[in-house]
């Protein structure tokens, strides 16, 4: 049977389980399509039902998982076995707890071990009139033969009047040639589980709050079935929605459709869209109309994807969650930051005009000319300069000049420019998330201009310092690259016991691009050089920074 609806899934499970006939049936499926809760759901709902009364009076659940040897599951399924009605829950609890109390005393007493064996054996033979379910078989020991599980099954089938289940993952068999060619002569039943997306997603999410509804219907959307996976998006979005509380809805809505998709790249790589290709790639493409040429047939099958899921591309507040996604945790500091900026654009944008409304009319339309096209583009980015991304700039201005309107784009980045004025860090493209994505020679020209002109009033000690500790950014380079020998040498004395980091974090500098002027690395060296010549003492010191005897005694 193929089960591609639920319902008939668990009307064949109920009748299988009221079925006094001995048979054997198996269920097959993906890893977190729901087998096993369907299993004992059912079971459940049997139990609870006093017009409906399950066909064996005991029930056994044992996991392959572990187990290593024919001796191991028979003890297995007798040490796991339950009453599937009180009537006969004490006797059974009574027989078990006997033979295992047997086993154990006899294990203590020297000689007789062979008659614990027997005790256990005898555990095995009592296994009788069952439902006995084998999950996990895919994941079973090597060192137990799936023909010896098989074999099990039927013997307790045609000899000990039980019915029995296998739960698999067929696809996942080491020995999946072999289980189908000997479950011909074994299994009765074959259940193929295939349950529906929106389904799976109200299993995993049973709560009735609006954000439970809003992660349901983008695993939907994504057609997600694997229950664990949704657990663990919803576990997610609630972190999320917790750290967002403040903030405009329009926020947190955003956050749920990034994490979900993001979330299923990461959970399941081999069937969801690759995760670099969500990240990086769909930003290109989105702000440029070029960048969409050169895609593989499997990209291009991952964005029709994207485009159903109405996913553009990531920006910067998408990539704090990505990160988040990746590591198991939020980092709040960054996720403030990011989150403070897309507020501000959402309260800005109230009034009207809006930023992706614009990008619409180029995206998502073919009405329209080249001059509405950009004069949308153009006035919503502009109006909202001062709450726009790099990133988003960087797309609009390569977008205007390719419509022909150099014009608009030279006016937009003057504005932004102006808009930005007072502030430093946003200019620093080398701390930017999405820096490599910015293309437009004009834009990182404008950006790099602006930062270098921007006073840099930090001590260079405390820079030399951070550089030993977290690597040299790209303000930190200009910042060490403007002094002088003599302003080194007095850095160097006064550094104290930070003497030895300052000194390599300076001789290791290595200069972001080539230049004929001396790098301060080389001027730390004559630094260095000019300090060991002041007395003999401060000449063995420095020789410990690799000067030699011919630096130190020579002209220079």
């Amino acid at each position: 049977m193929n089960g591609g609806s639920v319902d008939l899934v668990g009307e064949e499970l109920d009748r299988f389980l009221t079925d006094p006939t001995s048979d054997v049936l198996a269920i097959s499926g993906d890893w977190g399509s729901g087998k096993t809760f369907a299993w004992e759901a059912a079971l459940k709902r049997l139990k609870d039902d006093p017009h409906r009364k399950i066909a064996r009076p005991s029930y056994a659940y044992v996991s392959l998982f572990g187990v290593g040897n024919l001796a191991q599951l028979k003890l297995a399924i007798f040490q796991n076995s339950e009453a599937t009605t009180s009537d006969t829950n004490k006797k059974q609890k009574m027989a078990s707890s006997g033979l295992r109390e047997l086993a154990s005393r006899l294990r203590l007493v020297p000689g007789v071990g062979d008659y614990a064996d027997a005790a256990e054996e005898l555990m095995a033979l009592e296994v009788r009139d069952r439902i006995v379910c084998f999950d996990d078989l895919e994941r079973m020991s090597p060192d137990l033969h799936l023909s010896e599980v098989l074999g099990l099954a039927s013997f307790l089938k045609e000899r000990r009047n039980c019915k029995i289940v296998f739960i698999a993952h067929t696809d996942k068999l080491q020995e999946k040639d072999e289980f189908e060619k000997l479950s011909e002569k074994v299994v009765d039943i074959s259940l193929r589980f295939v349950r529906p997306a929106d389904s799976s997603a109200g299993i995993a999410i049973s709560d009735q709050t609006p954000l439970a509804e809003m992660t349901r219907d983008k695993c939907i959307a994504l057609g997600i079935t694997n229950i664990r996976v949704i657990r663990q998006i919803w576990r997610m979005a609630k972190v999320l929605e917790e750290k967002l509380k403040g903030y405009d809805q329009r926020i947190l809505k955003q956050g749920i459709h990034s994490l979900v998709l993001f979330a299923w790249c990461h959970l399941q790589p081999k069937i969801a869209p690759d995760k670099e290709f969500v990240r990086t790639t769909r930003t290109a493409i989105a702000f440029s109309a070029n960048e969409n040429t050169s895609l593989t047939p499997e990209q291009r099958g991952w964005g029709v994807i994207l485009d159903a899921y109405e996913f553009a591309h990531a920006d910067e507040f998408d990539a704090v969650v990505f990160s988040g996604v990746e590591h198991g945790y939020f980092d709040m500091a960054a996720l403030r930051v990011v989150a403070d900026q897309k507020n501000a654009l959402a309260i800005s944008e109230q009034a009207g005009s809006s930023v992706q409304d614009a990008w619409s009319t180029f995206h998502h339309s073919f009405a329209g000319t080249e001059k509405s096209v950009a004069t949308a583009i153009h006035a919503a980015v502009k109006k909202h300069a001062r709450f726009v991304t790099p990133m988003n700039l960087d797309g609009a201005v390569r977008i205007l000049k390719e419509l022909g309107y150099s014009d608009l784009a030279t006016d937009l980045l003057n504005q932004y420019i102006a808009d930005h004025s007072a502030e430093t860090k946003i200019f620093d493209l080398d701390n930017y998330v999405f820096s490599d994505e910015m293309k437009d020679p004009d834009v990182i020209n404008a950006f790099n201009w602006k930062f270098q002109a921007i006073p840099d009033s930090r001590d260079p000690l405390d820079v030399m310092i951070s550089v030993s500790k977290n690597g040299m950014t790209r303000a930190d380079f200009s910042k060490l690259d403007a002094l002088s020998v003599e302003e080194l040498i007095t850095i160097f004395k006064k550094a104290g016991s930070d003497t030895r980091r300052v000194i390599n974090a300076c001789m290791d500098v290595i200069p972001p691009k080539p230049t004929d002027e001396p790098s301060v690395a080389q001027r730390a060296r004559q630094a260095l050089i000019r300090i060991g010549r002041e007395s003999p003492l401060n000449r063995l010191r420095i020789k410990r920074f690799g000067i030699s005897d011919d630096e130190l005694d020579g002209d220079s």
